[in-house]
Formats: structure tokens, sequence, C-alpha cells
């Protein structure tokens, strides 16, 4: 083997030794990744168990007061969105 030739392998033993570097930091991420998607994955299925039971007091709610009211008033609606307000003033003070 000449100079040239042992010269070029040096060349591509570096540069393959790079490339390695870089998949394994690659690899590193993307199972950083991965676990930061279940995480996502699991707080997303609270977030809708949560949406799901928030819209079932919604709809208690309205019916409650559909049934003390009526239907077609206005007590209803203004009922509804005090309740609404509520809820959202208990969200901003968390």
């Amino acid at each position: 083997m000449n100079y040239e030739t042992g010269f070029q392998l040096g060349v591509m033993d570096a540069r393959l030794k790079k490339m390695r570097k870089q998949r394994d930091e690659y690899k590193k991420q993307r199972y950083e990744l991965i676990g930061v998607i279940a995480k996502l994955r699991d707080c997303n299925k609270e977030l809708e168990k949560k949406a799901s039971a928030w819209d079932r007091y919604c709809k208690s709610v309205e019916k409650d007061l559909i049934n003390k009211f009526g239907n077609d008033d206005e007590r209803v609606k203004f009922g509804m969105e005090l309740n609404n307000k509520i809820f959202m003033e208990d969200d901003t003070n968390e």
C-alpha cells in the first residue's frame, strides 16, 4: 500500500467515524422524541377524558336549566354562559 492509498483510507476512516457518531446522535434524539411523543399521548388521553367529562357536565346543567325554565327561556342561555365563565375563571386561577 502506498502513501496515497493509506492517506485516502485514513480520510475514509475519519469520515466513517464522523458518520457513525452522527448516526448515534440521531438515534439518541429519535429515542428521546419517542419518549416525548408517548408522554404527549398520555397527556392527550387525560385531556380527552376531562373534556368529555366537561361536555357531559355542561349537557347536564343545560338539561336542568331547560327543565326548570323551559327551552326558549333566556335564563337557560344566561345560565350556560355563567357556567362557562365560572369554569374559565377557575381554569385561569390554577
